[in-house]
């Protein structure tokens, strides 16, 4: 959906709720991953950065295609950012699982 269909909600923190959504979904996207995996390798520095890794690439290279193959999208840096900040949260509930 375009950003431009989002409502425009904001949480206490002024935090626009496009980017509230795309942290949540970034965080389950990644402890998922991160939970599919866990049985079959051991947790190393290795394993962690690969589970970071995938989502990371995959917000970057939605940003990128949006704004190259759509032309109701467009290139947004901090939903970059918030994916980041999402997959890092669900690296971090990892941690705290394992």
């Amino acid at each position: 959906m375009p950003s431009s269909n989002v409502p425009g909600i904001s949480i206490d923190l002024g935090i626009p709720l496009d980017k509230v959504a795309h942290i949540l979904l970034y965080t389950i996207y990644t402890f998922l991953i991160g939970s599919y995996l866990s049985d079959k390798q051991v947790k190393s520095y290795q394993y962690y950065v690969f589970i970071l890794g995938v989502p990371i690439f995959y917000g970057i290279l939605m940003e990128v295609m949006q704004y190259y193959l759509s032309p109701s999208r467009s290139f947004d840096m901090l939903d970059i950012i918030a994916n980041i900040i999402g997959s890092l949260v669900g690296v971090l509930l990892l941690k705290v699982k394992h």
